[in-house]
């Protein structure tokens, strides 16, 4: 079922290619004092897969804001089909014009090549909806690259989950072909601002 729209606040985020990690990640880091979304609860982040369940590859680094400007951390996948990152907004519906995507900067070879970005409000039972896909992506494929992605199935549906999932192997291809690696992400678009959820993040 779509989350229907009616008196909340409505932020609309434009992407910008001079600030393209300021989106709606960043409006709520900074609405909430500049700190971890995860850690305080604001966003939580999900996966099936981290490198050894070392916190140091946790997707939680995808919008640290300490991590945006020294890109000490990446997150990264045990070598499975299927990795997927998913982020629950709460109380909160985002609808996605754009996102971003940052490669590693470190000296690794596991860039994303194939995924999909999806969405969906039910918890349990309801089926994701597509909002974009790229299939043999080069973009990626190096050290330190921030790409903007269209989405290919563009939609105004407001979604509380979204989640980027793998669909084929990474670009290491000489092991380890699903293991994936990547620094940040950050979405665009239009955010139904719940005020009380921001609040209880205090």
């Amino acid at each position: 079922p779509k989350t229907p729209v009616t008196d909340e606040t409505i932020v609309d985020i434009t992407y910008d290619e001079k600030c393209q990690l300021n989106g709606i990640f960043h409006f709520l880091t900074e609405k909430t004092g500049g700190v971890n979304l995860h850690n305080s609860s604001v966003v939580k982040v999900e996966t099936n897969s981290y490198q050894q369940n070392d916190e140091r590859f946790h997707p939680s680094h995808l919008f640290d804001p300490t991590n945006k400007e020294n890109k000490s951390n990446d997150y990264r996948s045990d070598d499975i089909d299927g990795t997927f990152v998913s982020f629950d907004f709460g109380e909160m519906r985002v609808s996605i014009s754009k996102y971003v995507i940052e490669s590693s900067h470190k000296k690794v070879r596991s860039h994303p090549k194939n995924w999909i970005v999806e969405g969906k409000n039910e918890e349990e039972g309801e089926i994701w909806e597509e909002i974009d896909q790229q299939t043999d992506n080069s973009e990626l494929n190096g050290s330190g690259l921030t790409v903007a992605f269209q989405p290919s199935h563009p939609n105004e549906n407001f979604y509380r989950f979204v989640r980027i999932r793998q669909t084929g192997n990474s670009w290491y291809h000489v092991k380890n072909k699903c293991k994936v690696c990547f620094c940040q992400v950050e979405f665009f678009g239009k955010i139904i601002n719940d005020s009380s959820a921001l609040a209880d993040s205090h």
